[in-house]
């Protein structure tokens, strides 16, 4: 897996990029977000994605 850190002017974040991700997307996000005490991120995705990947990713994240 390989993390990617963009920066931009005022806001930067990290983007995951792995073989086998989208299969550990709930282990990822909990890493993520246990440290700040959230339970919820937003998914942005188009309407091929959603189609494609919707379900596995919603199946991941239960």
């Amino acid at each position: 897996m390989a993390d990617i850190d963009v920066a931009l002017a005022g806001r930067s974040y990290r983007v995951k990029v792995g073989a086998g991700l989208l299969d550990r997307v709930h282990a990822e996000a909990h890493a993520f977000l246990d440290p700040y005490g959230k339970r919820a991120v937003p998914v942005v995705a188009d309407e091929n994605a959603r189609r494609l990947l919707g379900e596995r990713l919603q199946a991941s994240l239960r």
